[in-house]
């Protein structure tokens, strides 16, 4: 069976109940910011936003616009497209990639993208 978005972020909210991390989803609907991220948690005293994709799942204009303002404001943004990919960032979030400018960046604690002047994400 085809794995979902949706189940996807069932499977990365479970796994940080069950190992105590705070987080919340962020409401979507008429009232929402355009382009907020699928989730919030807590990671060692800072509030660190979550996009959740499949492998092949792209950004919206909305998305990546929210992403930049936090990349201008230093906020953690990370993109999650696996179950690895979050473990990777909680397990060792002193090696996780660090916003930078140039492109998109793939590492082990998952696709942080970055804006190159002329590109899209």
């Amino acid at each position: 069976m085809k794995q979902t978005e949706t189940d996807l972020k069932r499977t990365l909210k479970d796994y940080l109940a069950l190992n105590g991390i705070f987080s919340w989803p962020v409401t979507q609907g008429i009232a929402s910011y355009r382009g907020a991220p699928d989730r919030v948690m807590h990671l060692n005293g800072k509030a660190t936003y979550l996009e959740i994709k499949l492998p092949k799942g792209k950004m919206s204009e909305n998305q990546q616009a929210f992403y930049y303002q936090c990349q201008t404001d230093g906020i953690d943004y990370y993109v999650i497209r696996s179950l690895e990919d979050l473990q990777a960032l909680v397990e060792c979030p002193k090696t996780a990639p660090k916003l930078k400018s140039g492109g998109v960046k793939a590492q082990s604690s998952g696709i942080i993208p970055t804006k190159k002047k002329g590109t899209r994400i």
